[in-house]
């Protein structure tokens, strides 16, 4: 096929995102998800999910990552784009000093700006594309994904640990505070009237997707905060993922550290890391300066074929450092 066919392709396919968000916008305002009770709040968590952080992500992501031969790598930069979008529009929001209904009001005009922004044509990226999956790696892949899907449940299933050593009821306070005060950082989350001193420093933006999850779908804040705690606890698997393949040009690898890290990390499952995954410095953001690190880090590591052996340690130049210096 000619680049100029290839390039009208992926033009038309560009703006099939926006139009879907287009379609599903009339379903955000008008589905009454409260109403329906527990159906309804795991339906509507799972369409703030998708309409949210999903589809602005997976459209950024799209814009900055054209090549999508990596389902999952895709995946992960589509939730990361897209919450780290919510955030940057939040950050407009609480300069507005505007109610809470009111974000969650105007939010699809902030959403469809962005999706058709990202589909608006440009030249074709000289960037090399990432390598098909082959055979043995739709296999790992595989299986990769039924360990997510198994993860999810699992997470779910269980719940965010609630006792005297976890900080989960200072969060469900909270959330629950933004909610119900519709502002961005309550001061009364615990005390009637603290005045400035009720101010709290730990939270940030991602109590007010939270706060606007809960708002939105009419569930209750900790039955929000598990299903939303299992779908990031997939995607701090899902960045460890895309992280170790960026960084060793391997699947079976990137799958390894996932793995390593779901089992090695605070006792796994059945420690509290993972199955708190709602906190907000559990959170990889997508930061340029994370890229610039781990693309400094990639080019300094051999990549060829005849060498994919990573160096232990620096090359002998001879330099000694005298004893004592």
């Amino acid at each position: 096929m000619s680049t100029g066919r290839l390039s009208n392709n992926t033009q038309h396919r560009s703006w099939r995102l926006p139009l879907f968000v287009v379609l599903l916008t009339p379903i955000y305002y008008l589905v009454p998800w409260h109403r329906m009770g527990d159906i309804g709040a795991a339906l509507g968590i799972a369409f703030l999910t998708v309409y949210v952080v999903l589809l602005p992500g997976a459209a950024i992501s799209m814009r900055l990552h054209p090549n999508r031969n990596d389902f999952l790598e895709y995946l992960a930069r589509s939730a990361l784009f897209g919450l780290a979008f919510f955030l940057v529009v939040a950050f407009a929001w609480t300069l507005s000093g505007t109610m809470l209904g009111t974000f969650r009001l105007v939010f699809p005009a902030a959403l469809i700006l962005v999706t058709g922004l990202c589909a608006v044509p440009r030249p074709a990226p000289k960037l090399g594309g990432g390598v098909p999956p082959g055979g043995s790696d739709r296999f790992i892949l595989a299986a990769f994904a039924f360990l997510l899907v198994w993860v999810f449940v699992l997470v779910l299933r269980t719940g965010i640990p609630i006792g005297f050593t976890a900080d989960t009821l200072d969060h469900v306070g909270y959330v629950a505070e933004i909610r119900d005060t519709q502002t961005a950082f309550p001061t009364t989350a615990f005390y009637l009237d603290p005045g400035p001193n009720g101010e709290d420093l730990r939270k940030g933006l991602l109590h007010v997707f939270y706060g606007f999850g809960t708002a939105y779908t009419g569930a209750g804040t900790l039955t929000f905060l598990n299903g939303i705690n299992a779908f990031l606890a997939v995607v701090l698997l899902l960045a460890v993922y895309a992280a170790g393949l960026m960084l060793f040009e391997s699947r079976a690898i990137a799958v390894l550290a996932a793995v390593l890290f779901l089992i090695g990390v605070d006792e796994g499952l059945r420690g509290t890391v993972i199955r708190q995954s709602f906190y907000s410095h559990r959170l990889p953001c997508p930061t340029p300066a994370r890229r610039c690190r781990a693309s400094m880090t990639r080019a300094f590591m051999p990549t060829s074929k005849e060498h994919r052996r990573i160096p232990l340690q620096a090359p002998d130049t001879g330099a000694r450092q005298p004893p004592g210096g």
